[in-house]
C-alpha cells in the first residue's frame, strides 16, 4: 500500500499558533488525491525555520534517503516551511527530485515532479521567485522582531522567556526581581567580597541543593554539555565556578541590563559599589577584603554593664560605626557606645598575641564542630519555618474557600483575617530568608575551612576573611561587658572560653581608650590603645551583667594601673598600654582607613 507524508511546521516566533491547521488542510488534499487516512504519515514540529536542528524534517529525509520508495509524495503548505533559507530549501528539493520523490506545495497547487517523472520547470521557476520573496520576508520579519524586542526592553519588559538568575517577569511582561533568587545573588556577591572564591561559593550552593537556572526552569530539557558529557538534563546541571563568575560580571545585578549595544535600567539586586568592587577583585584575582558589609564579629557577645542588655552593631557610611546598648533606643541608657573597629581590633590583637589562646588553634576541630552544630540547628529551623509557611498558605486558601461558599459572607472579617495571615506569612518569609543567608554563610565557612591551618598564621590570614574571623571570635569570646568610666576610657570586661569552657573566674579587664578614635582637639590620627589586667585589688562584680561595683572604685584601680605603667624600676609588675598599629586594625569600611 502506497504511503504519503505530510510535513507541517510552525515557527516558535508564531507564539500560540499550532501546526494542527496545516495537518488538517494537507490531509484534506491527500484525501482528495485518492489516499486514505491509513496511508498518511505526519511529520510536525514547532521550530524556527532558521534553526539548524529540525528533528522531524531530518527524520523524514533520513527515511526517504534510505528507502526512496517509502512515500509516493510529500505534502507541505508553502515553500517557506521546507528549508532554513533559499539555499537550504533548494538543496532539499533537489535531493527529493534526485530520489524521484515529489513535493506538493499547496500554496501553488503544484508538485515538483510531473506525473511523467520529469522535473516541473514551471514549479522550479515559481519556486525560485517564491524562495527569494520568502527569504526577503524572513529578513523583514527578523528586523521587525529585533525592533520589537528593543522596544519591549526599553519599556522594561522581557524580550524572551529566559531571564538571568535573580530576575523573572510579571504577568504584563515587565522584568522584576525573583525574591527567592535575590537571596542567592546577594549572598554570592557578599561571599566574594569577604574573600570566598568562586569555586567554594559554587560548592556551597550545590551542598545547599540550590537549583541552577536550568534545573529550576527547564528540569527535563536536554542540553548540550561538554565533551565528556555530551548531553544532560536541566535538573542535573550543577553550580560551577564559571557560572558564579558569570553572575559576578553581569551588570544587570547593579541595574544595568545590556540589550544589543544599549544599557537599559532595571531594579538592581546589589549596589553599584559592591558590583564594581567584586569585578575589581576578579581582575586582580585578589579576594582579600577589609570587612564584609554589616557583619559584626561580636554580634550578641557584648552586654551593657548598666542595664544588662545586649549591645548591637550600627554602621552608617560616614556616620555611626559603633556597638551600642539596645535599651538606649527607647529608655536612653546612660552607657556609652564603643567603636566597632576599635573593640574588634583589640580582641583580634589579644588573640593574635596570646600564646595560650593560639595553642588551642593547633586543634581547631572544636570551632569546626561548633559551626557544624549551628548549621544543623539552622537547617532544622529552616525546615520548621518552611512547614509553617505551607500551613499558613493552606490556612489562607481555606479562609478564601469558606468565604466563597458562605451564603452571607462577612467581608470585613474576611479582610481582617486575611491581613493577619498575610502578615504572619511575611514574617515567616523573612525568617526563612535570614536562615538561608546564615546557612549559606556557615556552609561556605565549612567548605573553606582549612583544618591544617594552625597557630598565628591562621589568625593573620583570617584578618580579612569575616566568615572565619567571626567563628574564631566565637570560639574564644564568651562575652564582654561594657561600662563607661567617664574619663575617655571604657571598661570592657572580657570572659574568655577555650574548648567550650568559659573562664568566668578569670575575666580579663580591658581599659579601652574610647576617645582615641575621635578626631578632635588637634588630633589627626586615630589611636587604638588599651591596657589589660587579669586581676585588680577590687575586681569588679556583676549581677545579671550589671556592674555592682562603684564606677569611682574602678576608676581608682585604673589610675593605679596607669601609674604602674610609668614605673621604670622593674620593682613592681608593669601593666603596659598597647598601641595597635594601623596594619593590624580591622575596619568597617575602606573609607574608615
Amino acid at each position: 500500500m502506497d504511503k504519503v507524508a505530510i510535513y507541517a511546521r510552525v515557527s516558535t516566533a508564531d507564539g500560540k499558533q499550532s501546526y494542527e491547521r496545516q495537518i488538517q488542510d494537507l490531509t484534506r488534499i491527500a484525501l482528495q488525491h485518492g489516499y486514505t487516512n491509513e496511508q498518511i504519515h505526519v511529520f510536525a514540529e514547532m521550530v524556527s525555520g532558521y534553526q539548524k536542528e529540525r528533528p522531524e524534517m531530518i527524520r523524514l529525509l533520513n527515511i526517504v534517503e534510505n528507502e526512496p520508495q517509502t512515500y509516493k509524495i510529500i505534502y507541505c503548505t508553502e515553500i517557506s516551511r521546507v528549508g532554513r533559507n533559499p539555499k537550504n530549501t533548494r538543496e532539499i528539493i533537489d535531493k527529493l527530485t534526485e530520489l524521484n520523490v515529489p513535493l506538493w506545495i499547496d500554496s501553488i497547487k503544484q508538485a515538483t515532479i510531473e506525473s511523467s517523472g520529469k522535473r516541473n520547470i514551471i514549479v522550479s521557476i515559481i519556486l525560485q521567485v517564491l524562495m527569494e520573496f520568502a527569504d526577503l520576508e524572513s529578513e523583514q520579519m527578523k528586523t521587525r522582531m529585533a525592533s520589537g524586542k528593543m522596544k519591549r526592553a526599553k519599556e522594561g519588559k522581557t524580550s524572551n522567556s529566559v531571564q538571568p538568575y535573580g530576575y523573572t517577569s510579571d504577568s504584563d511582561g515587565y522584568v522584576i526581581i525573583d525574591e527567592e533568587e535575590r537571596i542567592i545573588i546577594e549572598q554570592i556577591f557578599e561571599s566574594y567580597q569577604s574573600g570566598i572564591g568562586t569555586r567554594i561559593i559554587a560548592q556551597t550552593l550545590n551542598t545547599m541543593q540550590v537549583p541552577t537556572t536550568h534545573a529550576k526552569r527547564n528540569p527535563t530539557k536536554v542540553y548540550n554539555y561538554n565533551k565528556s558529557i555530551p548531553t544532560i538534563e536541566g535538573n542535573e546541571i550543577k553550580w560551577t565556578d564559571v557560572v558564579v563568575r558569570q553572575i559576578l560580571i553581569n551588570p544587570i545585578y547593579k541595574g544595568d541590563r545590556k540589550f544589543k549595544d544599549e544599557i537599559i535600567k532595571v531594579e538592581p539586586i546589589v549596589s553599584a559599589e559592591a558590583f564594581d568592587y567584586c569585578n575589581e577583585l576578579l581582575k586582580t584575582k585578589n579576594t582579600r577584603n577589609i570587612l564584609t558589609k554589616h557583619e559584626y564579629l561580636l554580634k550578641d557577645l557584648i552586654r551593657c554593664g548598666c542595664c544588662g542588655r545586649i549591645y548591637m552593631g550600627r554602621y552608617v557610611l560616614g556616620g555611626d560605626a559603633v556597638y551600642r546598648c539596645t535599651s538606649s533606643l527607647k529608655t536612653r541608657c546612660a552607657n556609652r557606645s564603643i567603636n566597632i573597629s576599635l573593640i574588634e581590633t583589640i580582641i583580634y590583637s589579644l588573640i593574635l598575641n596570646s600564646d595560650a589562646l593560639l595553642k588551642t588553634l593547633e586543634n581547631p576541630n572544636e570551632m569546626l564542630n561548633q559551626i557544624k552544630k549551628e548549621l544543623k540547628q539552622n537547617e532544622q529551623l529552616l525546615k520548621n519555618e518552611e512547614k509553617e509557611l505551607t500551613a499558613k498558605q493552606k490556612q489562607l486558601e481555606n479562609l478564601l474557600t469558606t468565604m466563597t461558599l458562605s451564603a452571607n459572607p462577612n467581608f470585613s472579617l474576611y479582610t481582617k483575617l486575611e491581613n493577619d495571615i498575610l502578615t504572619q506569612i511575611d514574617l515567616i518569609k523573612n525568617k526563612i530568608s535570614l536562615l538561608k543567608r546564615d546557612i549559606f554563610s556557615k556552609i561556605t565557612t565549612v567548605q573553606n575551612f582549612n583544618i591544617e591551618a594552625t597557630s598565628r598564621d591562621m589568625i593573620v590570614k583570617a584578618q580579612h576573611n569575616r566568615h572565619e574571623l567571626k567563628n574564631i571570635f566565637k570560639q574564644f569570646v564568651q562575652g564582654i561587658v561594657i561600662n563607661d568610666l567617664r574619663n575617655g576610657y571604657v571598661l570592657a570586661n572580657l570572659t574568655i572560653k577555650i574548648n567550650g569552657v568559659a573562664y568566668t573566674n578569670q575575666r580579663l579587664k580591658l581599659f579601652v581608650y574610647a576617645n582615641g578614635v575621635r578626631k578632635y582637639g588637634g588630633r589627626n590620627e586615630k589611636t587604638y590603645k588599651y591596657l589589660s589586667a587579669l586581676h585588680l585589688i577590687n575586681d569588679p562584680t556583676y549581677k545579671n551583667n550589671i556592674l555592682t561595683t562603684e564606677i569611682q572604685d574602678i576608676k581608682e584601680e585604673f589610675e593605679r594601673l596607669v601609674e604602674q605603667s610609668k614605673d621604670t624600676t622593674g620593682l613592681i609588675p608593669i601593666h603596659k598600654f598597647y598601641n595597635i598599629p594601623k596594619e593590624n586594625r580591622l575596619y568597617i569600611n575602606e573609607c574608615d582607613l
